[in-house]
């Protein structure tokens, strides 16, 4: 049943468009065999046909279960080689030293585990368990974080009863240098510790996340998840991780900000959410190498 379900993706347009080029060669090949194999009878016709349709039905499944299952693509957007992959951004081993690791965090960036905040299963509880001992340590540094205040600030929440006041602006970040990561406030947080957010907003946060990150990139490379893809944030439509994912490297393309070679920006995507993604499409719509 599974397969017939995914075989219905096959039917799509870049689906199609991608296998063209496979079946006009076989249908070069085919044709000059059959100039040299003659078929005098009924009988070789008839082989002949189901010979041909079975490479093409053989080779169109192939060619589907490749684009499917494609782990890793390489496209180019304002000159920057933009790496998309299925990968743990924990995983130390995939980075060098000089990558800037972002994780979304929200608008207070909150660093209190548990009690109704931050749950230890999100990209940003395993970031505070892993990569800090002491969350009052890293508590200060964003306070004491210039830009931040300057720039980022917007408001506070005086009757709060849980860990930080201060609010800051969505896509404002914080570069702890403690360990080359990046905190990005991803989504609003009410009165309730519920994180929340518009789809305007999405497209706002991530403009004001690519600026942000220009200024502090240097010759750095960028890896961040699919910001925004994530069940704790309530939304006020729907949004597929598909439509995440182009909205986020659209959002790129319109930013016009460069990571030059050869630093990347490396897009790291959950296992879990491969079955909703079509790399290919992606690789298609922005003709990538």
């Amino acid at each position: 049943m599974k397969f017939f379900e995914n075989l219905k993706f096959a039917f799509r347009k870049y689906v199609i468009k991608s296998y063209l080029l496979i079946f006009s060669l076989i249908l070069g090949v085919a044709s000059i065999v059959f100039v040299f194999v003659p078929l005098n009878n009924s009988r070789s016709k008839i082989i002949a046909i189901v010979v041909l349709t079975t490479v093409i039905i053989v080779t169109f499944i192939i060619n589907f279960l490749i684009l499917k299952n494609r782990n890793f693509i390489k496209i180019k957007i304002n000159e920057t080689n933009v790496i998309i992959k299925y990968a743990n951004i924990f995983d130390n081993t995939l980075f060098k030293n000089n990558t800037f690791r972002i994780i979304g965090a929200n608008d207070y960036f909150d660093t209190h585990l548990g009690d109704g905040i931050i749950d230890e299963n999100t990209l940003h509880g395993k970031f505070l368990k892993i990569y800090n001992e002491s969350c009052k340590d890293l508590d200060k540094r964003i306070l004491a974080d210039k830009r931040l205040n300057e720039i980022a600030y917007t408001e506070s929440t005086p009757t709060r009863d849980y860990n930080k006041t201060k609010k800051y602006q969505l896509g404002s970040i914080f570069l702890d240098k403690k360990t080359n990561f990046i905190l990005v406030a991803i989504s609003h947080f009410d009165e309730n510790n519920n994180a929340k957010l518009t789809t305007n907003e999405l497209l706002k946060c991530y403009l004001n996340m690519w600026n942000e990150i220009s200024i502090i990139k240097e010759s750095h490379c960028i890896a961040l998840p699919l910001l925004g893809d994530s069940p704790n944030i309530q939304m006020d439509t729907a949004l597929s991780s598909q439509e995440i994912l182009e909205t986020l490297l659209f959002s790129f393309k319109l930013s016009n900000v460069q990571i030059k070679p050869p630093a990347n920006l490396a897009i790291i995507l959950n296992k879990s959410i491969k079955k909703d993604l079509n790399l290919q499409k992606i690789k298609e719509t922005y003709l990538g190498e």
